[in-house]
């Protein structure tokens, strides 16, 4: 589900393994949120969005913004 995510950070050479860290998660948990079975939540979005120095919505909305535009 999000793509644009799972793209940045396999583009940067990023392993799950060290986003789940981020989060304090476990790796199977961080894998579910990342494709959409869990939800993050606000916070984990915005220590994502600040790990990656990139903002919220280009991780997160920019496929669901562009289905609304449709």
């Amino acid at each position: 589900m999000y793509e644009d995510l799972r793209r940045i950070r396999t583009e940067r050479h990023i392993k799950m393994k060290e986003c789940a860290a981020l989060l304090g998660v476990k790796e199977a948990c961080y894998c579910k949120k990342e494709c959409g079975t869990l939800r993050f939540s606000l916070e984990e979005a915005k220590k994502l969005a600040n790990f990656f120095e990139l903002p919220i919505e280009v991780l997160f909305f920019k496929e669901e913004s562009s289905k609304m535009e449709s």
